[in-house]
């Protein structure tokens, strides 16, 4: 049931119908895999990145993935075919690397996608709690809707831009998209001269 932590137990392995596997047929899976950094290492431990990697594993498919950059470090260690096993080759990766923006890899290829400048009155965040979540929201709702992996990141930056401009959620008004569609085509924009 929703809530309870079992609303995605359709993606693990298991064998209890075939009904799951005509649902994720029509589903797109993104993933935003957490583990957090080990304050007296400053990055995320082996222990943590391998049980991430353990749970990871189980999914039967994943679409997207979009670590942080201190877990995407941790998990970069792996060996490729690990690596591969677990993504099948065919994910998206999105690494959110913050106020630097994030880094897509794709195929064989990687997009370097830079950060919006921020609408606030020192250019910094108000409270960035939840940009992470949100680009990595947008970005596999983007993606999954059919948006191709250059518009998809270039609208998840500015979604991201855009929470961190406010204290708590935005309200989600005309005014307020209208700031995403801008911050978005500035990213747009900086992606064309590089």
């Amino acid at each position: 049931a929703a809530g309870e932590g079992n609303d995605a137990s359709f993606l693990l392995d298991a064998d209890d119908g075939d009904d799951k596997d005509d649902v994720l047929k029509r589903a797109f899976v993104g993933v935003e895999p957490v583990a957090f950094p080990n304050e007296e290492l400053g990055r995320v431990s082996d222990a943590d990145a391998l049980a991430c990697f353990r749970r990871l594993s189980k999914l039967r498919r994943i679409d997207a993935l979009c670590p942080d950059e201190y877990l995407f470090e941790a998990l970069s260690v792996l060996p490729r075919d690990v690596k591969d096993e677990v993504l099948g080759g065919s994910a998206v990766m999105a690494v959110r690397e913050g106020s630097k923006g994030s880094t897509v890899h794709y195929s064989s290829s990687s997009l370097v996608v830079p950060a919006a400048k921020l609408v606030t009155i020192d250019s910094k965040p108000v409270n960035p709690t939840g940009a992470g979540n949100a680009y990595s929201a947008a970005f596999s709702a983007l993606l999954g809707t059919g948006s191709d992996i250059k518009e998809a990141a270039c609208l998840a930056t500015g979604v991201g831009a855009v929470v961190c401009e406010w204290e708590g959620l935005p309200p989600w008004t005309e005014e307020v998209i209208g700031r995403v569609r801008e911050a978005a085509a500035e990213v747009r924009d900086k992606l064309k001269h590089v």
